[in-house]
């Protein structure tokens, strides 16, 4: 067998050792994301409903659906793969060598070409019926597995595609399975807004009149608030996303932690959650009306109403983080526990990133369009990184111009993929421009303060810390090496990626951070690019006023 380190094209390691990354592999990746983040950012499927009369195209509307299906069968099939991973990329390797691999992306592109052609006649202009009447979806439908499957062998040959799938076939049939089931409880579950409706606006209603003697409940309406303020419950306040997200959480956390938890009693984690998460639905409806009556409409309905239930989603899951892995009940075995402060070592990886994302949605729900509390995150995530320092082993540290180069290149891609919200901007703008100018330095001071040190250190311990090193089965001490895993790397960086608003550019950030972090086995070169990343971001949006960027 040829030396991987010798290879050229998609063979190309671009990490050497640990699981050797081809840069024809990534390169083949990006491409893929890239063709379906064009269709789907630029099309709606829905709008097709009202373009034809003719029923069966019309099912090409709820491609959406079929997408996201998609999207969760590869994930579920990732994760079950997850352990053979390596072997399987080794083997897609060694399968490339000698083939035309021109002639092949040629072929994945120009039917690419065309597939986005078709896109454009058919949900390109949903006014437009009798474009979309023709041969034009069947068409649509032969050149969607085609681009699908020429994609694949971009990767290796169909020989390698076919032993996967016998290897694999009860994997892929449990993939299956999950997908239907996630898109099933996705739509049912919205059925629940009709048995949750009454409980939670009675639960509620009982829970303001604690506070006060006087209030307004329409439970046919479901209008409930006081004279002075008043809310309408609607579906969405129920409590069923909740359930549905911490549900996901759980099955996700004990789907790959497997091995930590003592089944089936950690199946109890299931209700825990969902009675949990209920309560604090039913809990910030109320402070919703409170707010609203005794502070500021505004803040509530602008701040706190968008931010609440991540607060409550963040409290529940990481609570029960905190109760499975401290109860003997749920798990086996001791994880690290510190005896200086009495807590185990993943506790003291991601608390600083549980109390950055507790201030930050707090401060943001007591703020309406300026976050003018942001330095109670930097004071309060500092504090806790002071506090635990000496667990963290960051020091002494040598810099290196890889990490450096490393951050610019995500400032720069930073730039290209999230652009500028001129109305943000300039209302931000605004607001700093009445401060006074001792005022304004001083925010600005902790915002860069706060960009630059305490987020790049919370994030990075967290992300390419602990979740990073527990996904590759590595220890959770930050100074010794973790072995390159596929699984670790896209999986921090997609929650990575999903913890920003612009989750996208959020993703390919923690891909780079995390390459970082596995070249020199050393997290404080992740924290040193991520911190380059956003001090020429700060620097950018101060000299430019584009605020919406920060």
């Amino acid at each position: 067998m040829p030396n991987s380190s010798d290879r050229v094209g998609i063979g190309k390691p671009l990490v050497r050792g640990r699981g050797q990354i081809g840069v024809g592999f990534v390169l083949i990746l990006a491409l893929l994301v890239g063709e379906l983040l064009l269709i789907s950012f630029r099309y709606d499927a829905l709008g097709l409903l009202e373009a034809t009369h003719v029923s069966w195209v019309q099912w090409l509307a709820y491609g959406g659906y079929a997408f996201k299906v998609a999207i969760v069968f590869v994930v579920a099939v990732f994760l079950s793969v997850g352990p053979r991973l390596t072997h399987y990329y080794q083997d897609a390797v060694d399968n490339t060598q000698g083939r035309p691999f021109v002639p092949l992306l040629l072929s994945q592109l120009t039917a690419y070409g065309l597939f986005f052609f078709t896109t454009h006649l058919i949900f390109g202009n949903p006014g437009v019926g009798k474009q979309v009447e023709g041969f034009v979806p069947l068409l649509w439908l032969v050149l969607l597995p085609t681009v699908f499957v020429l994609w694949m062998v971009l990767l290796s040959p169909m020989s390698f595609w076919v032993r996967f799938v016998q290897q694999e076939k009860v994997s892929i049939g449990l993939a299956c399975v999950v997908a239907v089931s996630t898109l099933a409880v996705a739509i049912y579950s919205q059925q629940l807004w009709s048995p949750l409706s009454e409980l939670t606006f009675q639960t509620s209603a009982w829970l303001l009149g604690l506070f006060y003697s006087q209030i307004v409940a329409d439970p046919q309406q479901f209008l409930l608030g006081t004279p002075e303020f008043l809310v309408r419950i609607s579906a969405v306040c129920s409590g069923y996303e909740g359930i549905g997200l911490i549900t996901v959480f759980t099955a996700f956390f004990l789907s790959v932690f497997r091995r930590d938890f003592k089944f089936p009693r950690a199946l109890l984690l299931f209700p825990i959650g969902i009675v949990a998460i209920w309560c604090f639905n039913a809990i910030r409806i109320v402070l919703l009306i409170i707010i609203g009556e005794e502070i500021s409409p505004s803040i509530a309905v602008g701040g706190f109403h968008s931010q609440a239930g991540w607060i409550s989603f963040i409290l529940v899951s990481v609570g029960m983080l905190v109760l499975s892995y401290n109860l003997k009940f749920f798990t086996h075995g001791d994880y690290g526990e510190s005896k200086s402060l009495g807590i185990n070592t993943p506790v003291a990886l991601l608390l600083p990133l549980v109390v950055l994302l507790s201030m930050t949605l707090l401060t943001s729900a007591l703020s309406a369009d300026i976050d003018w509390l942001y330095p109670a995150r930097v004071i309060a995530t500092g504090g806790v990184l002071i506090l635990l320092w000496r667990h963290y082993d960051l020091t002494p540290y040598i810099l290196a111009w890889t990490p450096v180069l490393a951050g610019a290149a995500v400032f720069l891609v930073w730039l290209v993929l999230v652009p500028d919200n001129p109305a943000k901007s300039a209302l931000v703008g605004n607001e700093l421009a009445q401060l006074s100018g001792g005022a304004a330095i001083l925010w600005l001071t902790f915002r860069v303060i706060g960009s630059v040190i305490t987020v790049p250190l919370a994030e990075e311990l967290a992300f390419r810390g602990y979740i990073l090193g527990r996904l590759s089965k590595s220890t959770f001490k930050i100074g010794e090496k973790v072995r390159f895993s596929w699984m670790a790397w896209l999986v921090s960086s997609l929650l990575f990626g999903l913890m920003h608003s612009a989750w996208f550019a959020g993703m390919i950030a923690g891909l780079v951070y995390g390459l970082v972090r596995y070249q020199r086995d050393k997290i404080s070169d992740a924290v040193v690019a991520h911190a380059v990343t956003n001090l020429m971001l700060s620097g950018y949006v101060i000299f430019t006023g584009t605020w919406s960027l920060w």
